[in-house]
């Protein structure tokens, strides 16, 4: 598992929701700051997060947690980008992956 693929899988969600720092975390019940150091691995989250997070966006524990590619609904559409590509690479590769993805449904 990635060191900090539960950081990334709530910035994706997050971002792919169109969802302010601010508005998910008045959603669920934290705060910015702590919602901030989620995202960028500075904190683990606890039990309670992960569930309120789980539940907001429909997906799984496991998936939060970077355990699983499945969604609650059963689909992939999450990856795993290593830390040791450039932003711009990043960026392409997360291009490409979003339109293969997209062009099959």
């Amino acid at each position: 598992m990635q060191s900090n693929s539960f950081g990334r899988v709530l910035n994706y969600l997050r971002e792919s929701n169109f969802i302010s720092k601010t508005k998910l975390a008045k959603e669920i019940n934290v705060s910015r700051q702590l919602l901030a150091t989620l995202e960028s691995g500075h904190s683990v989250p606890n039990a309670e997060h992960l569930l309120a997070l789980a539940n907001f966006f429909n997906v799984s524990i496991d998936y939060l947690l970077g355990r699983s590619s499945d969604n609650a609904n059963g689909t992939k559409t999450h990856i795993i980008i290593p830390d040791e590509l450039t932003g711009e690479e990043r960026k392409l590769v997360e291009d490409y992956a979003y339109f293969i993805l997209n062009r099959r449904e």
